[in-house]
């Protein structure tokens, strides 16, 4: 997993190339990260990035094989912390695919 300084920096580093080489381009810093109990931890740590690092929306990966009984109340912590959790790749989670409506819940 990339961590929030590394992505800072890489992204920083990027954006410097692309106004050297004249390019009108301004890449903005985000990632994902696959579903832990950790989250909110790391999050309020600085180790784990949110959408260009606004602290207000969290790219959130679900396993391929199950959806975590623990994910709506990560989903609910994340909301009292004035984070917007999204679901990436919905598609690649076989119990979601199989019962779309597990998204609403979410």
């Amino acid at each position: 997993m990339n961590r929030r300084p590394y992505i800072l920096s890489a992204c920083e580093a990027f954006n410097s190339n692309l106004d050297k080489e004249g390019i009108p381009l301004e890449v903005l810093p985000g990632s994902e990260a696959r579903f832990s109990p950790e989250i909110v931890e790391e999050l309020q740590s600085g180790l784990l990035m949110t959408l260009n690092d606004t602290g207000r929306y969290f790219f959130l990966e679900l396993p391929g094989q199950f959806v975590p009984e623990a994910v709506n109340a990560l989903i609910s912590r994340l909301k009292r912390e004035g984070i917007t959790a999204i679901i990436t790749h919905p598609e690649r989670n076989m119990m979601i695919t199989r019962q779309p409506g597990l998204l609403t819940d979410m």
